[in-house]
């Protein structure tokens, strides 16, 4: 369960990371501007609309998907449309300790791919990230 969660937040973190990384592009454009006599914030809040509009209707598509889960293990992989791809599996190491062990790819805001790999155990989230 506690794997679950942090699988989840992980990817959440991805997903909006770029938005994040925009966003601070334009505060600091905005901050070295402000003083700037003709700053148009008639352009920023355009670019800044048009961004939104552009993520509001992202979709991608599922191409693959596996799952198998057993008492004692599991495994579960997608691959969507948009280049992100996870895969991840996992066993009951005893009674209470789960191991697992995984890796999710996706392309960054100038679309690069970026995978992390990771395992995680009773000593926590260990990821390492590829680019």
């Amino acid at each position: 369960m506690k794997f679950t969660i942090v699988l989840v937040a992980c990817l959440l973190a991805v997903a909006f990371a770029d938005d994040h990384d925009h966003h601070e592009h334009h505060e600091e454009h905005h901050d070295d501007h402000h003083h700037e006599e003709h700053h148009d914030d008639h352009h920023h809040e355009e670019h800044h609309d048009d961004h939104h509009d552009h993520h509001e209707h992202h979709h991608a598509d599922i191409v693959k998907e596996y799952h198998e889960h057993n008492p004692k293990d599991y495994k579960y992989s997608v691959e969507q449309s948009d280049h992100v791809h996870v895969e991840h599996e996992g066993h009951l190491a005893d009674e209470h300790t789960w191991i697992v062990k995984g890796e999710y790819e996706y392309l960054d805001k100038h679309g690069k791919p970026v995978k992390v790999t990771y395992t995680a155990d009773e000593y926590g989230y260990h990821p390492k990230i590829h680019q």
